[in-house]
């Protein structure tokens, strides 16, 4: 057991990183985990000192005040504080809030040192205490800019949303150019008129392949474009002869994909696994901390020598083939910080079954960002793509042309470890112009043109990572604000609250910059050139507040009150027999007489999904606390009392089918 007692002190932010590194290090050096944060900005006034450059005043939050002491306490008699928190903005932050817990008079006597290191293995610790350094303050100032940004922004326009639209609202710098940018997706598939169209989908025996698929093509809208023209076109088919007029044949490579960085690690773990931003993000964090994986807050697209010649010899155990003309991928994000590495395996010889006290899903993320990253290495695969071109003469006269496409992979290549599609594949190699077709079925589908899609959590990280809007250590925390306030999830797409539109269009209206992505993203450039040391954090500052400030101060009287669209119910007020109304809060959906406020008539939605386990009478139904969490729990409370956090705890055969 190591000396309690050590006049060495590391310190990290959390216990499980501290674990981790206590194996490490030798008897010499106390690890204690400073739990995050040790100091923030006060959260009951603004607490920045606009006339004298923006200066913060930094308190210890009361929730950190007993982990704070704890901390002091094993600083106190250090001769040596190694600060070995995350090596991101965030993290260098919180190394110099940490040594500014040490008293100035003392702080002299101590050796601080700062190391950072991309993943907690032996040979990268034993590096990192080798080559220690400073405190970078310009990193530390690059996140004070940040923060401060983030607070002037909410602490300013919060209060007009409370004023101008309702209670318990918020604004945020990024927070609401992602709001903006699903709002404006609701609004297009609001405003889509849906437009009329048909298929019509052959099912052909070939004298080699039977059940051939194939589509009436239809390019100058004759045959398709209507019931009428679509039923003519299907009469004449069931009586055409089939042939094969031309088979294009091609060959085409898939290349590898770059190892994750944290955007697309969100991305495919949503596609792939079904995990929010902010599940992936958590479970991220405890392989990083336990060791297993790379530091995950990256916008990065490299690996190390050490790793590339790893995976090189690893290829080669399993008889698989590594590239050797591949160099590194470059990150075509905007503003990217390349300095750090991709998310990769510690270990690629660690296989997922080998990792102790991960859950199922922890697991599967990992062997998603192994596989990544060694398929990344890897060759590109091959294929032979083919195009049918089928002619269906028909007797009266008329010629129809259909397609059929397939493809075979010819090679693996990276595909071997990380498939891509998982598709069907057929050899239409044999099929010759001219030979002869039967038709066995065929299917004609009424459809309508579809809106855009809403945006899943994916889909959204990915447009404002292409905006330049955000960092890969805000997408989780920016989703997880707008699910709270303003939207909800429908089939896994954020759907806006009737709330949203309001806060958009109030901001869009008479706070433009604050919702336009150009803004924001350039303030991200901005705040990047704090962190190379080119801009004074203070000034970057000044940039959004004066315009944000200016505009408070010349227009607030003017602004009206924004409303949120009302949805109308076909169900009269029972107390005054108004039209009844579906109305938002901050707490979620409610029904309310439209003749409010002289009928103050109003109920909650009831979104039942189980029959109570425990009274048997009433319906479990979805909740929300004040501060939005959600729970379910009986109607008929306070007469029963049954709740619930997780929607899992209900018996399964008390649930609601459909709910």
């Amino acid at each position: 057991m190591k000396s309690m007692s050590a006049k060495k002190v590391v310190v990290v932010e959390s216990p499980a990183k501290a674990k981790t590194i206590t194996k490490i290090l030798d008897y010499q050096y106390q690890v204690v985990a400073s739990f995050g944060h040790v100091r923030d900005l006060p959260k009951n006034k603004m607490g920045i000192d606009i006339e004298n450059h923006f200066e913060p005043e930094y308190i210890i939050p009361k929730d950190k005040s007993k982990k704070v002491r704890e901390l002091k306490a094993a600083l106190k008699d250090a001769e040596e504080v190694v600060l070995a928190t995350d090596l991101d903005r965030e993290g260098e932050a919180i190394a110099w809030h940490i040594a500014e817990l040490i008293p100035k008079k003392t702080r002299d006597k101590i050796k601080i040192k700062r190391i950072t290191f991309a993943e907690i293995t032996s040979t990268a610790i034993k590096n990192a205490m080798q080559n220690p350094r400073q405190i970078d303050m310009d990193l530390v100032y690059a996140q004070q800019a940040r923060r401060v940004l983030d607070k002037l922004v909410g602490y300013s326009l919060s209060p007009v949303l409370w004023r101008k639209v309702g209670t318990g609202l918020s604004a945020g710098r990024v927070q609401s150019v992602a709001l903006k940018i699903i709002v404006d997706r609701e609004k297009e598939i609001i405003a889509h008129k849906p437009e009329e169209y048909w298929t019509i989908e052959a099912e052909l025996d070939h004298q080699l392949i039977k059940g051939l698929k194939a589509k009436l093509t239809d390019p100058d809208q004759k045959y398709l474009s209507n019931g009428e023209q679509a039923n003519q076109s299907k009469q004449e088919l069931l009586e055409s002869q089939y042939s094969i007029k031309e088979n294009k044949i091609s060959e085409t490579t898939k290349k590898p994909l770059p190892p994750y960085k944290t955007s697309t690690l969100q991305q495919d773990a949503s596609r792939l696994l079904g995990l929010s931003s902010k599940q992936t993000m958590m479970l991220a964090q405890r392989l990083y901390e336990a060791g297993h994986i790379t530091y995950m807050r990256t916008d990065s697209t490299s690996i190390s020598q050490d790793a590339v010649r790893a995976i090189e010899q690893y290829l080669d155990q399993q008889g698989l083939r590594f590239d050797k003309k591949r160099g590194q991928f470059k990150t075509k994000t905007k503003g990217a910080q390349e300095a750090h590495e991709a998310i990769r395996a510690s270990d690629v010889n660690r296989i997922p079954e080998s990792l102790d006290g991960f859950d199922a899903k922890a697991v599967k993320l990992y062997d998603l960002i192994r596989n990544r990253a060694i398929a990344s290495r890897m060759e590109p695969s091959r294929y032979q793509k083919f195009k049918l071109l089928i002619e269906a003469k028909a007797k009266l006269g008329n010629t129809y042309q259909l397609v059929s496409e397939a493809r075979i992979r010819t090679y693996p290549g990276f595909e071997a470890i990380f498939e891509v599609d998982k598709g069907k594949f057929l050899d239409l190699s044999a099929v010759q112009i001219k030979d002869s077709l039967e038709l066995k079925n065929l299917e004609m589908e009424q459809k309508f043109t579809k809106p855009p899609a809403r945006y899943s959590e994916a889909t959204l990280i990915k447009e404002l990572e292409s905006l330049g809007v955000g960092r890969p250590s805000t997408y989780a925390s920016i989703i997880s604000t707008l699910l709270l306030r303003y939207a909800q999830k429908e089939e896994g797409r954020l759907k806006p609250n009737l709330l949203a539109f309001p806060v958009t269009e109030l901001l869009t209206d008479n706070f433009d910059f604050v919702v336009d992505p150009s803004f924001t993203a350039n303030m991200e450039s901005e705040l990047d050139q704090v962190a190379d040391g080119k801009r004074i954090w203070y000034q970057v500052v000044e940039m959004t507040y004066d315009p944000m400030h200016k505009t408070l101060n010349e227009k607030l009287e003017d602004i009206p009150r924004y409303q949120a669209p009302k949805q109308e119910l076909d169900e009269q007020c029972p107390e005054c027999k108004s039209q009844l109304l579906m109305r938002e809060s901050r707490y979620g959906q409610f029904i309310a007489c439209s003749n409010f406020p002289e009928c103050k008539y109003k109920r909650s939605v009831k979104t039942a999904v189980a029959k109570c386990p425990d009274c048997e009478q009433g319906e479990v139904v979805e909740k929300r606390t004040k501060r939005g969490k959600v729970f379910y729990s009986c109607e008929r409370y306070p007469d029963c009392k049954y709740a619930v956090w997780k929607k899992q705890d209900i018996p399964e055969q008390n649930l609601i089918k459909n709910s």
